[in-house]
């Protein structure tokens, strides 16, 4: 596969093509060749971002009980809550998460969270890379 003139994020940014065979980058030039390409001139190409500390069924969360400090968060909504999250709520949490980090461009992420075997479940089955802290 070839990724034709993408801006390519790499010392700087310059205009050039990639070759990928298999999961491997095997060339970066100009007028590379291949049977399969994707035309990326008018996209930034750069490699995956990794996000290292994740909490992600908390995406659960997202806007209950925002603007206050933080011990009165945790005390009085969050961990209420979390009390009440099933095996499935945390798997469910992770997928939603995965599936937004997937969009903004991360590749891999470090979890450290409630009930880490549906993390792993939801990583294996999602095919993002990650590092799940016990």
């Amino acid at each position: 596969m070839i990724i034709k003139n993408g801006y390519i994020l790499c010392n700087g940014i310059q205009k050039k093509d990639i070759c990928i065979e298999g999961n491997t980058i095997t060339d970066i030039g100009k007028n590379l060749r291949g049977s399969d390409t994707i035309d990326a001139s008018k996209f930034l190409v750069m490699p995956g971002l990794v996000n290292t500390h994740t909490h992600l069924a908390m995406t659960l969360f997202r806007g209950y009980a925002d603007d206050m400090p933080l011990q009165e968060w945790l005390r009085d909504y969050i961990w209420p809550k979390e009390m009440k999250l099933t095996p499935q709520d945390c798997y469910y949490g992770n997928l939603l998460g995965i599936i937004e980090m997937i969009k903004s461009g991360t590749t891999c992420f470090s979890d450290m969270y409630l009930r880490e075997d549906q993390a792993v479940k939801a990583v294996k089955e999602s095919g993002m890379r990650a590092v799940e802290l016990i």
